[in-house]
């Protein structure tokens, strides 16, 4: 388990699985998500089998801090030889969104990824229409490297895809989180 300042990264279960495809079959997530069609159990079940097995892929349950599964996160493509990942995160029910926990989240995988996996970059892809995920990625000091033109169709029209990374080197000081304030006793 990977402790956050609000979350915990927890290994993900079979038992997660329903709430995920509830997830998944939610319009608004899977635009975001950039996925046209619904997911079915089964194939959720079928991706889980495989990630067990899998070595070039590191996902985790997020669990707030009422123990309420919330979310998943994890590190995709991981190329070991040349050290890098695409980092993806989903925040399932719209109540938990906008609650700060995605940030700590991204802030707590990017800790795992640079200090006890020794990966040296993490890159991800966000729709261009997504403001809430580009101030998140932009808080934790995620750099813009470029844009895919029109590179996904969604809702009837083409959206860009801003490419973002973050370096080992960058960091250190990006992710750690803000010192909260103790009020006087």
């Amino acid at each position: 388990m990977l402790q956050g300042e609000r979350v915990q990264l927890r290994a993900l279960e079979r038992g997660d699985l329903p709430t995920i495809v509830r997830w998944f079959n939610d319009p608004a997530v899977r635009r975001r998500l950039a996925r046209v069609e619904p997911m079915s159990l089964a194939e959720e079940e079928r991706w889980f089998d495989a990630l067990l097995r899998a070595t070039t892929e590191v996902v985790f349950g997020i669990v707030d801090d009422n123990g309420v599964f919330v979310g998943t996160c994890g590190l995709h493509r991981i190329d070991w030889r040349n050290r890098h990942a695409a980092l993806g995160i989903v925040i399932g029910d719209a109540a938990d969104q906008g609650r700060g926990l995605g940030t700590d989240a991204v802030r707590t995988l990017l800790r795992h990824a640079f200090a006890n996996l020794g990966l040296h970059r993490v890159e991800l892809e966000v729709l261009a229409d997504n403001a809430p995920a580009i101030r998140c990625y932009e808080r934790l000091a995620f750099v813009r490297e470029g844009v895919r033109k029109d590179a996904r169709f969604l809702d009837g029209a083409f959206v860009d895809l801003i490419l973002m990374r973050m370096l080992s080197s960058e960091w250190s000081t990006a992710v750690t989180p803000p010192r909260r304030r103790r009020r006087p006793t």
